[in-house]
């Protein structure tokens, strides 16, 4: 349970954080890389175990939009300057 709670906290504070224009709160991933947007979904599988259905299930969403976040938190911070 407590696993589940972090990567809760972890897929909606990746997404959020960066939003609110926080840098510090990013977990991974580098805005403006190309890999930001995969490195961002792969860190709670290899971290936690937890798939990205898994992790838009937490915070009720669906995997499209669980991706849609993580994508565009890399590009807001891309475009801010973060």
């Amino acid at each position: 349970m407590y696993r589940r709670i972090v990567a809760a906290l972890i897929a909606s504070g990746v997404a959020f954080a960066t939003i609110a224009g926080s840098a510090s709160a990013q977990a991974t991933g580098t805005p403006g890389e190309p890999q930001c947007h995969g490195e961002r979904v792969s860190y709670g599988s290899s971290v936690f175990g937890d798939t990205p259905k898994d992790r838009a299930g937490y915070n009720n969403l669906s995997v499209q939009q669980f991706q849609e976040r993580v994508r565009a938190s890399c590009e807001l911070e891309q475009q801010s300057g973060g």
